[in-house]
């Protein structure tokens, strides 16, 4: 349990052309930055003040209040204040100042009286502030339901609980498409959406079940194959031998190799410390899913961390790992320097009608590319599916079944080539043979 150092000071509000008198109130700050004000609702004649115990002077009045009752109001909220941070300190929570006072609220029962508009989104930031901390979210996480907040602003300004049923999550689904988003997004906006009814339903602010009663199939949320983007070990094989004569793109170069042969997420390669890669092998913990993972280097994986091992990139840090933003832009242009032309298929559906966008692979390469070329190419290579998901920490099938439906498609192509026993020349034939590449061979010591 956390400690929140905390001052809690009461005093008469001091203010122009009133010398004599000043509204009396309550200064709340903790964590350095984070301050609280409150109105206790009664005036404190200065003379009447004992500044020091922030207590009325024993046996005065003050604008028809006797100390007595003054003094009882501010121990009373004093006691309340301590038992507010009790509760997040239970909680290992440091509390923004909209939360200390949302939750300070509750514990008086001043929440009830709040109209339904504002408790509404209140309470959202309440979820977003309370989950974000002991949930431990990315900040990209924090950021999706920020979105999300904004777009159901979009959708009702004057949203409240009373509200919400299936009906109304219909039509909130009905807004998305009218605005012109995919079908993919706007399922993506209702399961936070319900995220956050569930969340409220289990701390008493949501009557309904509609997290759990609302369902509604939209066209083309599952095609998820056609949209993954990976290197071959071909083109894995290429990039390896290849020198930029560039710094940046080097490093980037060594970076995405290093997720293509660890499986790493750019996430996961760039919090990497020296201190986590033990007896040639990487223990870390991800930080999307907080699953420890024991990854094993190979000589491609390793060959690299070698390399880096007497730079100093601050924080124990063990690549020369930029920015999100960057490296998807080094990303494109280091792939695009390459030839990766291949063209890809990139299908997506807006209501009923669906999309289609042939571009080359070197526009649509992003930071999961390392990921996906590992899971692939292991596929492939006929690596046992339980020792993948031990490497990538997946934990269930159905989040790894796309991968093998592009395995699925690649073993029907490759079958196709026996074809060329019978029917095409000897040297054809010779065209058709597929070797695995030699990077490929070193990095799982699979024999040649």
């Amino acid at each position: 349990m956390i400690t929140i150092k905390r001052h809690i000071n009461f005093f008469p509000d001091k203010e122009k052309g009133n010398e004599e008198s000043g509204k009396l109130r309550c200064r709340v700050r903790w964590n350095i930055n984070q301050t609280a004000n409150f109105n206790i609702g009664f005036r404190v004649e200065f003379s009447k003040w004992n500044k020091e115990m922030q207590l009325c002077k024993n046996n005065t009045f003050h604008c028809g209040y006797s100390a007595t009752s003054i003094n009882r109001e501010i121990n009373t909220m004093k006691e309340l204040l301590i038992n507010v941070f009790t509760k997040f300190e239970k909680n290992d929570i440091i509390p923004s100042k909209e939360l200390f006072k949302s939750e300070y609220n509750v514990f008086i029962g001043k929440s009830k009286e709040l109209d339904n508009k504002h408790n509404f989104f209140n309470i959202y930031e309440k979820f977003v502030e309370i989950e974000s901390s002991s949930k431990y979210w990315t900040n990209s996480t924090v950021i999706k339901f920020k979105t999300i907040r904004n777009i159901i602003n979009e959708f009702d300004s004057d949203i409240n609980f009373d509200k919400i049923n299936d009906e109304y999550l219909l039509k909130f689904v009905e807004h998305n498409l009218k605005c012109g988003r995919r079908n993919t997004t706007t399922k993506k906006y209702i399961s936070f959406f319900k995220w956050f009814l569930r969340w409220s339903a289990a701390n008493g602010y949501y009557n309904g079940k509609s997290f759990d009663t609302f369902h509604h199939k939209l066209k083309g949320t599952n095609i998820i194959e056609d949209n993954i983007v990976y290197l071959s070990t071909d083109e894995l094989n290429q990039l390896y031998k290849h020198d930029f004569n560039n710094d940046t793109l080097n490093r980037v170069k060594d970076v995405l190799l290093f997720t293509c042969f660890t499986g790493l997420r750019y996430s996961d390669v760039k919090k990497l410390k020296r201190s986590e890669i033990i007896n040639n092998t990487i223990r870390v913990i991800m930080k999307k899913t907080d699953s420890s993972v024991v990854i094993e280097l190979n000589k491609v994986s390793r060959e690299i961390i070698d390399k880096y091992k007497s730079f100093n990139f601050g924080n124990d840090c063990a690549l020369p790992v930029i920015s999100n933003q960057k490296y998807n832009q080094y990303l494109k242009i280091l792939a695009k320097k390459m030839n990766f032309e291949t063209a890809q298929k990139k299908t997506y559906y807006k209501g009923n009608s669906k999309y289609e966008i042939i571009e080359p692979k070197y526009k649509l390469i992003t930071t999961h590319i390392g990921r996906h070329s590992f899971i692939i190419n292991a596929l492939t290579m006929d690596i046992p599916l339980e020792i993948i998901m031990r490497w990538t920490g997946h934990t269930s099938y159905n989040s790894i079944k796309p991968y093998m439906k592009i395995i699925d498609e690649k073993k029907r192509l490759e079958m196709e080539k026996f074809n060329n026993i019978i029917f095409k020349d000897k040297n054809e034939d010779k065209k058709s043979i597929v070797r695995y590449s030699p990077i490929m061979l070193d990095m799982f010591d699979v024999e040649n």
